[in-house]
């Protein structure tokens, strides 16, 4: 079975003032965002673009289009992006470059995970060895906490990795460095429970899965965790079923997770 990790994606870039009393720019950063709720990824990207177009130094813009690249699973392209950011001499600095720099890490991470070979998980099944490759990652959340140590998005992204190897505890630290920041980010709570799941400290991962789900009633990842952790105690497996079948009410893309579950990651906007 697999568990269900979420990231989190923050948009916390404030248009510079000279933004202001440009409209063309705002409005199709506007209805890029339109577009970003309704999953039209595609036409997001579009209206981002046509935002940059406009106000090239508009930074809420870029990371949008990176948002939607992560969605769309361009993480070639994503980083690409990162790069033009992060790379440009009047870029974003302070708290909005770190936003840009955990944003890298988050693209990187998901390439390596795609065209290398996935990482074995569960407890006591891995050494807790971080390859070379995945090293470069947790350095970029790092320079992006160092920039911004309230970053939770970093925090989540750093601790989804650590629990990706198996370092279950120092995972449990970076969430709840989070949630010491925002403790109602639903996403969060799901992903701690994730961890305890694989430390196979299910009760403790129940308060977890029940909190982000109080939170957040329509995250369906932390129904579906829910309904794994519940499974494992046979006397529970119809209660197991319903929580399944919520969650595939509220993502029919869960479907095929019924039997396994996964880590996920948080989109907290």
């Amino acid at each position: 079975m697999r568990l269900l990790f979420i990231i989190i994606f923050i948009i916390l870039i404030g248009a510079p003032a000279t933004l202001a009393k440009d409209m063309s720019a705002s409005y199709w950063y506007e209805e890029g965002l339109k577009s970003l709720k309704s999953q039209s990824y595609e036409e997001a990207i579009i209206s981002f673009d046509r935002s940059i177009a406009e106000a090239p130094k508009y930074w809420d813009a870029w990371y949008g289009k990176g948002q939607a690249f992560y969605y769309l699973k361009k993480y070639e392209d994503g980083l690409d992006l990162c790069n033009i950011v992060l790379g440009d001499q009047n870029g974003p600095q302070g708290k909005n470059r770190a936003l840009f720099t955990a944003l890298e890490g988050i693209f990187s991470e998901a390439y390596q995970l795609v065209n290398y070979e996935p990482p074995i998980k569960g407890y006591g099944m891995c050494s807790g060895e971080i390859p070379e490759i995945y090293r470069s990652v947790g350095k970029r959340y790092d320079d992006a906490l160092e920039l911004d140590p309230n970053l939770t998005s970093a925090w989540n992204s750093k601790g989804i990795l650590l629990g990706t190897f198996c370092r279950f505890d120092e995972s449990i630290a970076c969430f709840d460095e989070a949630l010491k920041i925002d403790s109602t980010l639903a996403e969060v709570w799901n992903n701690k429970g994730v961890s305890l799941d694989w430390m196979e400290k299910h009760s403790k991962s129940m308060g977890c899965y029940d909190r982000a789900i109080e939170l957040k009633p329509q995250l369906a990842v932390a129904w579906m965790n829910r309904a794994r952790t519940l499974s494992l105690n046979l006397s529970l497996f119809s209660l197991a079923k319903a929580n399944a079948s919520r969650a595939i009410e509220l993502d029919s893309s869960l479907e095929n997770e019924s039997l396994q579950m996964t880590w996920s990651y948080i989109q907290a906007f």
